[in-house]
């Protein structure tokens, strides 16, 4: 059994994708890197809204940061991340009712 110190991290691992608009944001980064631009245009978020959830995503090394002249390109940390959200896709396929009617955990978008 996984020990409590374990278990708060992977809550804290969780917690990081618990946001609607973060999920948009590194799903956009699946496929290649993105400047703030070009992210702000796929997800039509703000700007303020996309610089404030990388910098969250960054500060937790769930994102990559990487200058390219003045831009800054991010992208997810590694691919074991990318191959976790890829894994919660195939879940969904097959509980998607059961966590649509959900009522404990409602999202706002």
């Amino acid at each position: 059994m996984e020990n409590i110190e374990q278990l708060r991290l992977k809550a804290k691992l969780f917690n990081g994708f618990s946001d609607v608009s973060r999920l948009r944001i590194f799903q956009t980064l699946i496929d290649k890197p993105m400047n703030v631009g070009e992210i702000v245009k796929l997800t039509e978020l703000s700007q303020p809204n996309v610089s404030s959830h990388l910098k969250c995503l960054n500060d937790c090394n769930l994102v990559k940061a990487k200058k390219v002249g003045r831009k800054v390109f991010y992208s997810p940390i590694n691919d074991k991340i990318k191959e976790m959200m890829r894994l919660a896709d195939d879940i969904l396929q097959y509980i998607y009712s059961d966590i649509n009617s959900c009522v404990n955990y409602e999202v706002s978008i």
